[in-house]
């Protein structure tokens, strides 16, 4: 009760009244919480405990807690134990119940790993307990009038870990030690030298009330706590009892998962599932931090612990711009973060780790940042990308870059032996901006951010999600409209478009999916003997299309077997055998810079056994030429010969897009070229005929200029 020093530290935190095995029969007493309970906003709100309310239950919605009115006094309500006739009669421990208490006749018993131990005999009132002598040292005693487990310690029942409040006594005023409000300020934290702008004057409630990031009920800041669900943690260690229940289950590799709760394995050996959730000097601890803590700021950041992941919000405020150096930016430069330290901040060697690896999902790019305790601090970070489905990125500590404002003193291998914290932060850089001339005409925006969390782990030992190198790069994307540039080859010497419909990046660019990549093709399947050949160079892509003429027939029936053709091409799907891409979504169409020695043709291939194309005839050009090709029946047509397959509707059509194809065949080189004329096929040599091809750029309609 509010009154009585809670034993928060010791075994079996009895403060917790779902851990209790509920009372199954009605005492006719009004401590059993009812439908009609009162309900208040805050506990401020709580009308007055006057005798003719004695035995009322209230709730607060503010902290979530249950009052019993009492003696003049609102109280924490705490449900009473179950009490049995026997061990036989209780109930099965299992998982569901671990940590759940109940009497068995005067004995106090605990569901622990599956089994019900007896931990104390049991008293109504301190004037009960026997005298603590040295024969009773250690002995345990559970005291029911306070809701206290107490232990005989050199002639004194006291409670566990050293406590000093004797049983009954609290502090003046009925709180449990310090105030909600001090609880929640402990998680604003100083990142500086000088703390003299540190905003601890708010407090826990009004931060709360307006979407702080500081005191939240959905916040880390709310000192240990966390969901329920993901751990018993109504259980803990007992000192001097060789009784002990897991507060967490570890897994190889997980330094977080949401059955952590707010705490994260720091790569401390010296951790164990026992202490996890107490030993707050070994193990990080999840905060939340923003510009609003330091810098008289607007912007906030939350931490809402879920069943299968932790949901970080950023919300970064850009207001009260102003120009400085020619530049106009928001003062001060907002940002948020969801952040820890390895070592209760305290610095960590990590010179021995390759890194860590996260599975997320997030509306936004984000960055990981670390930093390093030193004189001055360093800081190290890298991009995460934004992903709306679950992502896993691995980070090698030695790939983390210099933060790019700063001058660093030392290198990424040296700061590891004192990294002093992780954080996941949306900085203010590069994401809003305003143009006007006049600072006074820039309005106040803001940038919002979700993230969630479903693991952090030890480098590569996280499932498989689209896994990406943070900090490592395959390709830098030259603009957001080009598909392809020279620079996107890949090490064997081809090339890759950046199709726009599969799930590559610069991170993955060439070891994700398989949409993209150039082939060639040419009529050998047919029994033809034309080739196709590419290869990417610095400034473009060549391809070398050789037709090869061969004749069957006679007289005047004497035609080439088969009509030749050879050409190179990129899919647009990343279902390279079945799928297709509607191309309405890369806008008006597509350009491309090209020379060409002869004509060649640009096809939209469409999934219908090969029947279905619409094409465009681009002619030869000696110099470097820049073509626009708009997704339209007029910039692209279909053969002659296609209406007997059916005429198609482009607008239909362009939206079940196989691949890009440039192809030169015969109706292209017929003119260049001596039909056979002779008697017999037998009489025609055959004949070969190249066009050279250089692709300078693909890109979206008019930006390959």
């Amino acid at each position: 009760m509010k009154s009585f020093q809670k034993l928060g530290t010791v075994a079996f935190s009895f403060v917790i009244a779902g851990s209790f095995v509920a009372c199954g029969d009605d005492s006719g007493t009004k401590t059993q919480a009812s439908e009609g309970a009162l309900s208040a906003e805050t506990f401020d709100d709580l009308p007055n405990c006057v005798k003719s309310r004695e035995g009322e239950i209230a709730t607060v919605e503010e902290d979530g807690l249950t009052y019993v009115c009492k003696s003049g006094k609102w109280e924490e309500y705490e449900e009473p134990m179950r009490t049995y006739s026997s061990e036989e009669d209780l109930p099965s421990c299992g998982k569901k119940n671990d940590g759940a208490r109940a009497l068995v006749d005067s004995d106090l018993y605990a569901c622990s790993d599956r089994q019900w131990i007896m931990l104390a005999t049991t008293y109504t009132t301190e004037e009960d307990l026997p005298n603590c002598t040295s024969k009773r040292e250690g002995t345990k005693a559970y005291l029911i009038e306070n809701n206290a487990l107490l232990t005989c310690s050199d002639g004194e029942w006291v409670s566990p870990e050293g406590s000093t409040d004797e049983p009954g006594e609290g502090s003046s005023d009925g709180e449990s030690g310090s105030s909600a409000d001090e609880k929640s300020s402990s998680s604003v934290f100083c990142w500086d030298d000088d703390c003299s702008g540190l905003n601890a004057s708010s407090s826990s409630k009004e931060e709360s009330s307006n979407g702080s990031d500081v005191g939240s009920s959905t916040d880390s800041s709310s000192s240990n706590e966390f969901d329920g669900k993901n751990s018993s943690s109504s259980v803990a260690e007992e000192s001097s009892s060789s009784v002990k229940q897991k507060v967490v289950e570890f897994e190889d590799g997980v330094l977080w998962k949401p059955g952590y709760g707010n705490r994260v394995h720091t790569f401390d050996d010296g951790l164990d599932e026992y202490n996890f959730l107490e030993d707050t000097t070994r193990v990080g601890t999840w905060f939340t931090d923003s510009d609003r803590n330091h810098d008289d700021g607007s912007s906030t950041a939350s931490i809402t612990y879920g069943d299968n992941y932790m949901t970080i919000k950023h919300n970064l405020v850009y207001d009260n711009w102003v120009r400085e150096d020619g530049r106009v930016h928001a003062s001060p430069e907002p940002y948020a973060m969801a952040a820890f330290f390895w070592g209760a901040r305290g610095a960590s060697d990590l010179s021995g780790q390759t890194g860590i690896c996260l599975v997320y999902t997030a509306d936004k790019e984000f960055r990981l940042d670390m930093q390093s305790k030193g004189k001055p601090y360093d800081y190290w970070d890298a991009p995460i990308l934004a992903s709306s489905t679950k992502r896993t990125a691995n980070v090698k500590f030695k790939n983390l870059p210099a933060t790019w404002w700063q001058e660093n003193s030392t290198t990424i291998t040296k700061a590891l032996s004192q990294m002093y914290t992780l954080s996941l932060e949306t900085p203010y850089y590069n994401k809003v901006h305003c143009y006007e001339s006049k600072v006074s005409d820039c309005e106040r925006q803001t940038y919002a951010n979700t993230i969630k969390l479903y693991m952090i782990g030890e480098y590569g030992k996280c499932p498989d999600y689209n896994t990406y190198e943070v900090g490592s790069k395959q390709v830098n994307f030259v603009d957001d409209n080009l598909l392809w540039v020279p620079s996107y080859k890949s090490e064997d010497g081809t090339g890759k478009v950046r199709t726009y419909f599969g799930d590559v990046d610069e991170y993955n660019f060439y070891t994700g999916d398989l949409s993209g990549w150039f082939f060639t093709y040419d009529d050998k399947n047919g029994g033809g003997t034309s080739s196709a050949a590419i290869s990417v160079k610095d400034d473009y892509l060549l391809a070398t299309l050789k037709l090869v003429y061969n004749w069957s027939g006679i007289g005047k029936s004497i035609e080439p077997n088969p009509y030749p053709y050879a050409a190179f091409g990129f899919n647009w799907s990343a279902d390279s055998e079945n799928g297709n891409a509607d191309l309405t979504q890369l806008g008006t169409g597509i350009c491309l810079e090209y020379t060409a020695t002869r004509n060649f043709d640009v096809k939209l291939e469409l999934n219908k056994n090969g029947d279905g194309r619409w094409v465009h005839t681009l002619a030869a050009s000696s110099s470097r030429k820049v073509v626009n090709l708009k997704f339209n029946d007029t910039d692209f047509s279909q053969y002659d010969w296609q209406p007997e397959y059916g005429r198609a509707v482009f607008s239909d059509d362009i939206k079940k897009v196989i691949g890009l194809h440039f192809e030169y065949m015969n109706s292209q080189a017929n003119s260049d070229i001596t039909w056979c004329t002779g008697t017999n096929a037998s009489d025609c040599d055959s004949e070969t005929i190249t066009n050279t091809i250089k692709l300078y750029k693909l890109g979206k309609y008019g930006t390959c200029n």
